[in-house]
């Protein structure tokens, strides 16, 4: 930021340079003295100094261009590896065995018939002799 501040403020004294500078060469040439090499060099310079003002703002185009995409280029692995993550925590969460303790209660599954709605619940009593597993009741 403190380049960009820095920059800034040569760009107004640039101006402030131009703006001098040919109000001096305008009032020189109306007097059309000897100065005449010298009002030559002083354009010269103010073009030289203009050409090379003009790289160094190019020069800071490109640089905030890179920042821009280095920027975007953190952030996207950042996202990465947030989404990295979330899928080792859910991938854990599969993977663990499951409880009879936990089946219960399920979620009532709904089950439309025509215009009524039947709510079907697991049956809670009938469970296997592995503790790890449970059986559907068979109707």
């Amino acid at each position: 930021m403190n380049s960009h501040i820095q920059v800034n403020a040569m760009a107004e004294t640039m101006k402030k340079v131009q703006k001098q500078t040919k109000s001096l060469l305008a009032s020189q040439q109306k007097q059309r003295s000897s100065t005449a090499g010298q009002l030559d060099s002083m354009s010269g310079k103010l073009a030289e100094l203009e050409a090379m003002f003009a790289a160094l703002l190019e020069m800071c185009r490109r640089r905030q261009a890179l920042l821009e995409d280095s920027l975007a280029f953190y952030q996207l692995v950042q996202d990465l590896q947030e989404e990295a993550q979330w899928l080792d925590e859910k991938t854990a969460i599969c993977a663990a065995p499951i409880q009879v303790g936990e089946l219960w209660p399920l979620p009532a599954k709904k089950l439309s018939f025509g215009s009524s709605l039947i709510f079907a619940l697991p049956d809670p009593t009938v469970v296997s002799a592995k503790k790890n597993f449970c059986v559907p009741a068979v109707a």
